[in-house]
């Protein structure tokens, strides 16, 4: 009996030997695996996106800055003057005022509004070839980038922002099409290649552009632009209520609408503003209160399809 104990323990014991030597032999290959192979291969994955970020997210943030402090001169001078009069546009495209004499004619602000604003298409234009999608190491970030392009993006196209009746949207003077291929179109249209790679084209050869032998075709895809912000003038924002009421410059709230959204964007990939210029008296929240009160909510809940 005894005997027969001892042999069955001596085969479990040989048993469990030969399986622990299994197992072990398995799991050290899964954890030099791991260790070798995954680990190695993960860390680089996440070097290089955080590198990709990196790279693409400074000119874009600098664009969107860009663009925000812009829309907040043209809503603080630009349109209480006469920078974006018709009359200074109608000048510029006949080759005269800034065109013609850099000192001291009129139509620079006109002229690097239109670049600010096309400088940010080209960026997104060339995110959008280089990249495809410009993925974050957290997931979370990445889908509230894009959620926020998304919004700036239908913040130019979406004409149902205000939910105007019949008789009110005839009346308004807005403009909302810009739809998506032509933000695309003049993205391209900024873009150049430099030593294998995409840029913007400078300010000096937007200009070049604009008024060369090519500045008809080159306009052409500009013109969709434009109407955002040509021609408004002598307006004062101080109270926003009366001059939708008395001018019904829909286009005003617009750019309000655009700026609320291109500060998210700035404030998102730069929180601290530390690599763009600080917005010690502005917010997102001030922003949305220069809207009249009943915009305020679809501004914020802009559609993200």
């Amino acid at each position: 009996m005894l005997d027969a104990l001892q042999l069955d323990f001596g085969q479990y014991s040989l048993g469990w030997f030969l399986l622990s030597v299994v197992l072990g032999g398995t799991l050290g290959v899964i954890l030099k695996y791991i260790f070798e192979v995954r680990l190695p291969e993960s860390l680089k994955s996440r070097q290089e996106v955080e590198e990709k970020v990196a790279h693409y997210s400074y000119p874009l943030l600098q664009a969107a800055s860009d663009v925000e402090l812009r829309i907040e001169t043209v809503l603080t001078k630009g349109i209480r003057s006469n920078w974006l009069g018709s009359d200074v546009v109608q000048g510029l495209r006949a080759g005269g005022g800034f065109l013609e004499n850099t000192s001291e004619g009129l139509g620079y602000f006109y002229l690097s509004t239109l670049y600010v604003f096309a400088r940010y298409f080209a960026w997104i234009e060339i995110l959008r070839r280089e990249t495809g999608f410009l993925e974050f190491p957290s997931g979370s970030k990445s889908k509230e980038l894009y959620q926020i392009l998304h919004r700036i993006n239908n913040a130019f196209r979406y004409s149902g922002l205000w939910q105007l009746s019949d008789e009110e949207r005839q009346q308004a003077n807005d403009y909302s099409r810009l739809h998506r291929h032509l933000q695309s179109a003049i993205g391209e249209i900024m873009i150049v290649k430099q030593n294998g790679k995409l840029d913007c084209i400078s300010f000096l050869e937007f200009v070049s552009k604009y008024k060369g032998s090519q500045g008809n075709q080159f306009r052409f895809w500009l013109h969709n632009l434009e109407e955002y912000f040509e021609g408004l003038s002598n307006i004062d924002i101080a109270d926003i209520e009366q001059v939708i009421t008395q001018t019904r410059e829909y286009r005003v709230l617009r750019l309000i609408a655009l700026q609320y959204w291109f500060y998210r964007l700035t404030n998102f990939l730069d929180p601290k503003f530390e690599k763009v210029p600080r917005r010690d008296e502005r917010n997102q929240e001030s922003i949305r209160n220069r809207l009249p009160a009943a915009y305020r909510i679809a501004v914020e809940q802009l559609p993200v399809d």
